[in-house]
């Protein structure tokens, strides 16, 4: 006599692939819990700072930062390894020089812990700077022309003997 054995092969292999999956999501879960949990504070962060203008170097008490990045073709500054609970004011020089410098301050109140994505966070300071236009400078003074009916002298080249005093016809 035959046995009818597919409705219970087919409740074996449901069983099987239920605790498999119940194998694998549970340690899956909980390391991912376990990260949400545990935020490493170094006490930096970064300063993003959106720009009105493209390509603008940061100072730092006249001095050039050097922790800094470009994106967004120039117009994100990513200042980085900024201290949380110090005030920081940078000056920003853009590459056009018909715009003035502008003025950035990052205090310890602007910062925000934002999620990068799932299980890295980072400490994050949001700006944005517009740049304003420089005054116009009037041109430099040109020099006017000389008069065509002053005496015009050659200055002496080096190593040349100068030319010989013009002679007077009527004197003999």
């Amino acid at each position: 006599m035959k046995r009818a054995r597919g409705f219970f092969e087919a409740r074996r292999w449901a069983l099987v692939a239920a605790l498999l999956a119940v194998a694998v999501v549970m340690p899956a879960r909980a390391l991912a819990e376990s990260d949400d949990d545990e935020v490493e504070d170094t006490g930096k962060g970064t300063a993003r700072v959106r720009l009105s203008e493209s390509f603008a170097l940061p100072f730092l008490n006249g001095a050039r930062w050097a922790a800094h990045i470009f994106e967004d073709n120039g117009r994100l500054l990513l200042l980085r390894d900024l201290d949380r609970s110090e005030t920081y004011e940078f000056e920003l020089n853009p590459m056009n020089p018909n715009l003035e410098n502008a003025t950035v301050v990052i205090g310890p109140d602007c910062w925000k812990l934002q999620t990068i994505r799932r299980g890295v966070v980072e400490w994050r300071c949001e700006q944005r700077v517009t740049f304003k236009r420089a005054p116009k400078t009037p041109p430099p003074m040109e020099e006017p022309p000389p008069d065509p009916d002053d005496d015009f002298e050659i200055p002496p080249m080096p190593g040349v003997p100068p030319p010989p005093p013009p002679r007077d016809p009527f004197d003999d």
